[in-house]
């Protein structure tokens, strides 16, 4: 099994690309301030989007909605204390890719 985090940070929109499974893709991650969270988009390396305002939230995988690579995209709550991420601190999640579908 392969892990993978993301390089998010605490900027309130922020872009990156990465290469899952082989294929480059853009992510955007931003904060909805009126609802205090957390949505990411995804598009291709070329900008077409695959994913968009999904909510950055725990224990579910991200892509369950879209299957565009193998794979699946979690959160991680590295505070221990399991709740979902606030505008005031992304810098403690994770945000992993696994490379297996039954984790």
């Amino acid at each position: 099994m392969s892990l993978f985090e993301l390089p998010m940070s605490d900027e309130p929109s922020q872009e990156f690309t990465c290469e899952i499974g082989g294929t480059n893709y853009l992510f955007r991650i931003q904060l909805n301030v009126r609802g205090d969270l957390w949505t990411m988009d995804v598009s291709t390396a070329d900008d077409e989007p695959i994913l968009q305002g999904v909510a950055l939230t725990l224990g579910v995988d991200l892509l369950s909605n879209e299957r565009f690579t193998s794979g699946l995209l979690f959160l991680v709550d590295y505070t221990g204390q399991n709740t979902d991420p606030t505008a005031d601190n992304l810098a403690d999640y994770g945000l992993i890719w696994s490379d297996e579908l039954d984790g």
